[in-house]
């Protein structure tokens, strides 16, 4: 393959998208280098408590959930906090969209592993939400009325300031 050029491109800036490009690929081996140190890392802390969340979909909103009950019969769960306080009109904007993706490829990462979204608002608004959005695949729960979030770094000083994170939790005996 022959050396990549654009048309009526400038030396200078054939230059500065090399350096670009060599950036871009320290970059790259850089996330991996992250990534692997992320999968060495040894098993965190046992659970703080079992916490009691409320279900937020259709058919079961308001309905108590206990964490470890989330798990099903999988040994791993993704729990993703997503933006969503309870005095907000709407969730984050930016959680909306990864929630989204997240909701239509549900069925192939649930085959591994269990997979729930959880936002600090009450089971009703975030249900609410889950129906405009078509979200129907992902187990949705509230945590409102527990300090899941404060305790695993999930929100800043209050329930209204809240953070997206996804967690990695596995079951062991």
């Amino acid at each position: 393959m022959s050396e990549l050029r654009y048309p009526n491109e400038s030396p200078e800036y054939r230059k500065a998208r090399d350096e670009l490009l060599e950036a871009e690929k320290a970059l790259v081996e850089k996330v991996k280098a992250v990534a692997a140190m992320r999968r060495q890392l040894p098993p965190g802390g046992q659970l703080k408590e079992d916490y009691s969340f409320q279900w937020a979909n259709d058919g079961k909103v308001g309905q108590q959930v206990k964490l470890s009950e989330l798990f099903g019969d999988k040994s791993t769960l993704l729990l993703y906090n997503f933006m969503y306080g309870p005095g907000w009109d709407n969730p984050c904007l930016s959680c909306t969209s990864l929630m989204d993706g997240f909701d239509r490829s549900a069925y192939q990462v649930t085959q591994d592993a269990a997979f729930c979204g959880i936002a600090k608002a009450s089971a009703e608004q975030i249900n609410n939400w889950a129906r405009t959005r078509s979200w129907n695949q992902i187990a949705l729960v509230s945590g409102a009325g527990t300090t899941y979030q404060a305790d695993y770094q999930c929100q800043g000083e209050n329930d209204d300031m809240q953070l997206p994170v996804m967690h990695v939790f596995k079951k062991h005996d």
